[in-house]
């Protein structure tokens, strides 16, 4: 089993394909490719020192799906079997040899690895990493049907259907399950550009796989009457493993000296998250206030996460704390930024991206509400620390509070507390 023998499969060589089908090595080898993997996939993104199982995650996610495609595809081709030259073996025996080769395509995940969030902005680098995405699916897709079609001895075009099936079952189950941005179809939700193009492919993905589901479920149909199995592997154990292994094991140890610059920013953001995430926002400004930006994961996004289905802490505690005690200025420029769109989505209930003088003049032609005591406190904060503004956005800010002060005069009372 050469080194080469990798990046022949992975092009889906009907030889390459057998002869790993053929080893009782396989199946080791391509559980370390996707330990591999994992590590590609989190060695940045993760506490992986104080919480390495995020490392092994998408090994029990693999089991899971590796094991659903290979009883949804066996079965299928089973109730066939009587047409078949060649049986398959037992369904054990037939497993172990499908789960190697499935876990053989884990090596697509090293791209992955690329730290695009290092040298792109927020909204290319996701861009990036979706397209990323959707190019390794799109190639295990392929690949995982030219293997069933290479060892079950079927055509590729029924195979396609049926694996599409599965893969548009994972898909909805994924975007539907993982936490994403909210989409509000009324616009009331504010998001950064990169949280806004997050939404945009969630909700696509999820209205596809809905619209696409009868396609694959009658195409599966139809193809298990097209299927003629003729299994052709042959398991030996003639050709040494060595040199693939040592490529297995060399390629988790490969992620090492990556971790030594990316973990210590990982330890840092899991400790800030987990003050934050249990209320005590103090202790995490003196935490993230005692460090600089570049001590945390670039592009990073702390927690309240809006637009998201938890939101914790509150901003309104967020503020008071700011107020008591006045964080570094890079930590204090996030958060500001958050309570800005945080304002605009509770002042408004209209989408798009508007300028507080958009806001301001759209405020007033409502006038019949005033701000709530969180709102005036947000507005002034904004006024007197965000330096980010500028004179215009100052302006309409001013403009806020003067209309909450006529519309207090006119009613003839002290502004409501509405929180």
């Amino acid at each position: 089993m050469k080194i080469s023998l990798l990046p022949r499969f992975l092009l889906g060589d009907r030889e390459a394909i057998l002869e790993l089908a053929a080893s009782r090595w396989t199946i080791l080898i391509g559980a370390i490719f996707v330990v591999s993997a994992g590590f590609a996939r989190e060695y940045d993104g993760e506490d992986l020192i104080n919480e390495p199982w995020h490392a092994l995650r998408p090994l029990g996610a693999s089991l899971a799906s590796g094991t659903t495609l290979f009883l949804l595809v066996h079965c299928a081709i089973m109730l066939r079997s009587a047409k078949a030259d060649r049986k398959p073996p037992r369904i054990d025996k037939s497993y172990v040899i499908f789960l190697g080769l499935f876990w053989m395509t884990a090596p697509m995940a090293w791209l992955y690895a690329i730290p695009y969030e290092r040298f792109m902005s927020p909204v290319d680098a996701i861009g990036v990493n979706l397209c990323t995405l959707a190019l390794v699916a799109a190639w295990r897709v392929a690949l995982i049907t030219r293997v069933i079609s290479v060892i079950y001895g079927v055509r590729a075009a029924p195979v396609f259907f049926i694996v599409m099936l599965f893969a548009d079952a994972v898909v909805f189950t994924v975007v539907t399950m993982v936490p994403t941005p909210v989409i509000d179809v009324m616009g009331g939700i504010r998001h950064t550009d990169r949280d806004a193009l997050i939404a945009s492919v969630t909700f696509t993905l999820v209205v596809l796989s809905v619209l696409t589901a009868p396609i694959w479920i009658l195409g599966s149909l139809v193809a298990v009457g097209w299927l003629r199995p003729d299994w052709r592997v042959e398991r030996s154990d003639s050709s040494s493993p060595r040199s693939l292994l040592i490529l297995a094991i060399a390629s988790v140890l490969a992620f090492l000296p990556a971790m030594v610059v990316t973990q210590p920013e990982q330890v840092n953001r899991r400790k800030a998250e987990s003050m934050m995430l249990r209320g005590d926002v103090a202790s995490a400004f003196d935490f993230m206030s005692a460090r600089s930006a570049s001590d945390f994961p670039p592009q990073w996004n702390p927690p309240p996460k809006l637009g998201y289905r938890e939101r914790e802490p509150e901003l309104t505690e967020v503020r008071r704390v700011m107020e008591a005690e006045w964080p570094a200025e890079w930590v204090a420029s996030i958060y500001l930024e958050k309570m800005g769109r945080f304002l605009k989505q509770d002042l408004l209930y209209i989408g798009g991206s508007l300028s507080w003088a958009q806001v301001a003049d759209r405020y007033e032609q409502r006038g019949d509400e005033q701000l709530t005591e969180d709102q005036r406190a947000i507005v002034q904060m904004l006024r007197d620390r965000d330096e980010s503004l500028t004179q215009t956005d100052r302006d309409a800010l001013d403009r806020l509070i003067r209309l909450e002060a006529g519309a207090a005069e006119a009613s003839g009372d002290a502004p409501s507390d509405g929180t």
